[in-house]
């Protein structure tokens, strides 16, 4: 996300760093002047969960009259999102329904509607009255929040199912990243049988080791029932050749991992330790 215009210059960077700026960041999210609104909303996101104290006023600026300062504050939402959140659900399905009705789609609006999902997705089941706007945001013109509504609708679990046959469509979604979650978010909200093949292809075709190694995570989280894809990983955990980004997204750990959970058996039988 672009840096906000004069945040340096109106909250010091030493402020992002450590709780003790809770007190002083709260006021000024209430100040006239948008960059000291925008200023104090990125510094608590960036403190995160410990700034539990203002979650509140930050949702009062989910509807603010500037877009950027609404962005920040849903961004800092994610950031600090949780349990302890759970008072920002009907501000943030507020924000969310408004935001479907807004044909903007620059970076701002886009944003705005991603930070909004993953904020609704950390807060799970307390989330579950958000299910029919997040399952519309499937539909989003932006790859990035079709994905985090995906995401979202996942953690919310089994209080999600009604938005089951949007999740089933995008299991066709142009983008593997979308498929991978709503693939993910049904199986959590029904451990349904069309999670694996949709996994095993990505794991399979997919040219991106975090998305392969994330397929071969949720593989392993499906447990038995992707008895499917062992031969995959079990060629996969011996020969594959992609070691992803400085160590990360490695493909044959992941499969390993996988395997173990799925067929501990058919892991010995491989030589995975």
């Amino acid at each position: 996300m672009p840096r906000c215009p004069g945040r340096a210059r109106f909250w010091p960077r030493s402020a992002v760093l450590t709780r003790f700026a809770i007190p002083f960041a709260i006021p000024p999210l209430k100040d006239r002047d948008h960059r000291l609104r925008s200023g104090a909303a990125y510094a608590l996101g960036r403190i995160g969960p410990p700034a539990r104290d203002a979650v509140l006023p930050l949702t009062e600026l989910l509807a603010d009259e500037h877009a950027h300062v609404r962005t920040v504050a849903a961004e800092a939402l994610d950031l600090m999102s949780g349990p302890q959140a759970r008072a920002a659900v009907p501000a943030l399905k507020t924000a969310l329904l408004n935001a479907l009705k807004d044909e903007a789609n620059d970076e701002p609006a886009r944003m705005f509607r991603y930070h909004i999902a993953r904020a609704l997705g950390k807060l799970g089941p307390e989330a579950r009255s958000a299910v029919t706007p997040l399952a519309k945001l499937l539909k989003d013109r932006d790859a990035y929040v079709r994905s985090a509504a995906g995401e979202a609708l996942g953690l919310i679990g089994p209080g999600a199912r009604a938005a089951v046959p949007a999740l089933t469509r995008a299991l066709e979604d142009g983008e593997a990243a979308v498929r991978l979650e709503a693939a993910q978010a049904l199986w959590r909200i029904e451990k349904s049988p069309r999670t694996v093949p949709v996994l095993v292809e990505i794991f399979k075709d997919d040219k991106e080791p975090h998305l392969r190694t994330q397929a071969a995570a949720a593989l392993g989280r499906v447990g038995a029932a992707a008895k499917a894809a062992v031969p995959l990983l079990v060629e996969a955990a011996k020969n594959d050749p992609t070691r992803g980004v400085k160590g990360r997204y490695d493909v044959r750990i992941a499969a390993a991992a996988a395997l173990k959970q799925i067929d501990p058996g058919a892991a010995a039988r491989a030589g995975l330790k």
